[in-house]
């Protein structure tokens, strides 16, 4: 992703976040995820994504606190990236993730997958 493409991103994130009701915009997906924990690496589907989070449907048995790195790739330029996440809940469908410390470029990322349409 170029400088001024994240730029875009970025002004346009500020825009949205102004007018939320929730602490972030939510899109419901179905996007296919690899990501690694210390006990091994997973494939899934995330149901939902926002700037903040996603929740990705699972089976397996984590543990609320448990740290996950999630690989990532933007639907607009195939730009690809590694976020690290936290479980922050887990029901019987799978967990709820929160992603910590982005940088401007994983923002940018995962701004293109909760605007992405169809």
């Amino acid at each position: 992703m170029t400088d001024a493409q994240e730029a875009i991103y970025l002004r346009h994130l500020e825009k949205l976040q102004a007018n939320w009701k929730r602490s972030h915009a939510r899109r419901r997906c179905q996007i296919d995820v690899d990501y690694d924990t210390r006990d091994g690496s997973f494939r899934n589907t995330v149901k939902d994504i926002s700037i903040g989070g996603a929740f990705i449907e699972t089976q397996e048995a984590f543990a609320v606190g448990q740290e996950i790195d999630l690989y990532l790739t933007s639907p607009i330029n195939q730009v690809s990236c590694m976020v690290a996440a936290r479980v922050v809940r887990r029901d019987q469908n799978g967990i709820g993730i929160r992603f910590e410390n982005l940088t401007r470029r994983q923002q940018g990322i995962i701004l293109s997958l909760v605007e992405q349409r169809g």
